[in-house]
Parts: structure tokens; sequence; C-alpha cells
């Protein structure tokens, strides 16, 4: 297996949790009363992961665990992406 491959992957794992992170944090909102615009749910996703933040923080003093797990996810997968594009285009 070579270093592109394995770049795929980890992008799709960091795919992987990034959506099920983005499903319990609308499922979070949703429960605090915030109406989810279903329609809109790609582009609006990050207003309703600052809105989780802003949230859990407000209740606990602290920010929900889902909102770093979106964070990572959400960068790992741009990183990993990035490098199978240079991976690529370099050999």
């Amino acid at each position: 297996m070579n270093l592109m491959t394995l770049s795929l992957i980890a992008m799709g794992a960091c795919l992987a949790v990034n959506i099920v992170a983005s499903i319990l944090i609308i499922g979070e909102v949703r429960v605090r009363g915030i109406k989810i615009h279903w329609l809109w749910l790609r582009i609006l996703i990050i207003k309703y992961v600052h809105q989780y933040r802003k949230l859990t923080l407000a209740e606990t003093g602290r920010i929900g665990p889902l909102f770093p797990l979106w964070i990572v996810s959400i960068n790992g997968m741009a990183l990993f992406a990035i490098g199978a594009l240079l991976l690529k285009y370099m050999t």
C-alpha cells in the first residue's frame, strides 16, 4: 500500500468521523430548541457547530466534546486531501 492510498483512507476516516459528529451536533442543537433548516444543512452546519459550542459553554462552563471532534476531523480531512494531492502531483 502506498502513501497516497493511506492518505485517502485516512481522509475517508476523518470524513466519517465528521459526518457522525455533525449528526450528533445537530441533534444536540435541535434538543435545545434551535430550528434546523434541513434544506440548507450543508451550508449552515458551521453555524450549528458554533451554536453548539456557545450553548454548551453557557450551560456547563466548558465546550462540549463534539466541538473539538468536529474541528479536528474537518481539519484532518483537509490535511490528508492536500497530502494526497501533493503526492499525486509530485510523483
